[in-house]
């Protein structure tokens, strides 16, 4: 999970990327097939950010993981989907349903 050398770390030692990849740990490690994302790299910085999609992706191809991912980011949907829904504002509704044709 990109930790090595930070396991007696405090929270507050670690960079936002290493906090985002420690809290997907703690759902690997109690083996759940599904993750519930919400926002999960929305307070990073755009590089880091960057770097957390494509490792999130590598992770899910090696776990197989069904996840559901709530962003505001178009392109994070795009990147990061299979399925995009569509929400209105209050009270959400689903108000499209979009499949993205991307291969993995």
């Amino acid at each position: 999970f990109g930790l090595a050398g930070f396991e007696r770390a405090w929270p507050a030692e670690l960079s936002g990327g290493m906090r985002q990849r420690a809290a997907l740990l703690r759902t690997v490690v109690q083996q759940r097939d599904m993750l519930l994302l919400d926002e999960p790299f929305g307070a990073l910085d755009a590089l880091t950010r960057a770097a957390m999609q494509r490792w999130l992706e590598r992770m899910w191809r090696s776990h197989r993981w069904t996840a559901l991912l709530i962003t505001h980011d178009v392109r994070e949907a795009v990147l990061l989907s299979d399925r995009i829904y569509v929400l209105s504002a209050r009270p959400a509704r689903v108000v499209a349903e979009v499949a993205v044709p991307l291969p993995r």
